[in-house]
């Protein structure tokens, strides 16, 4: 009966061993299986990530003002009497290199506006519609003389920032 009982005992470690080593088994295989799936998902997702990046939209620099310096003074004829306007004119944009492009021609950005500014007629800008109109038109001296002579980038605004007309 000794021996019986030496062989029972001796089962009942193997089957605890067999358990153990079931047991140690399914945890492993489980975490194999954990990582191997985090990491599929981790590395299929780049894929995923990088055409969302590609459509992302271009964030705004922050305004950049370059006032013009001396004020614009023209005069007009109107009827017999001599008229004037003086125009304070300040630039806004967002690239710092193309404020850097429009101090060197700064020149050639004064010599436009004063073209402009003679050309129009005196009474109608003296109406909210005709300084509105001004505002447009300067914009559009001023991105053209950006295109011709610096080549890239845009004037966003042409602000008056004082007109005085008598």
């Amino acid at each position: 009966m000794a021996e019986e009982q030496d062989i029972d005992m001796s089962d009942q470690q193997s089957t605890g061993k067999k358990r153990l080593f079931i047991v140690i088994g399914v945890v492993a295989l489980v975490s194999l299986l954990s990582l191997g799936g985090a990491a599929f998902l981790l590395l299929s997702g780049d894929d995923e990530t990088s055409a969302e990046d590609e459509v992302v939209e271009e964030v705004k620099l922050p305004a950049l003002y370059y006032e013009m310096q001396p004020a614009f003074v023209v005069t007009y004829k109107v009827g017999m009497r001599q008229r004037y306007m003086q125009v304070y004119v300040t630039l806004m944009l967002r690239s710092p290199e193309l404020l850097e492009a429009l101090q060197v021609n700064h020149p050639a950005l004064q010599s436009g506006l004063l073209q402009m500014f003679g050309s129009q007629d005196f009474n109608h800008l003296k109406t909210s519609e005709g300084k509105d109109d001004l505002r447009k038109l300067s914009l559009d001296v001023v991105n053209e003389v950006v295109a011709n002579n610096i080549g890239e980038g845009t004037v966003e605004q042409v602000l008056f920032t004082n007109i005085v007309m008598q």
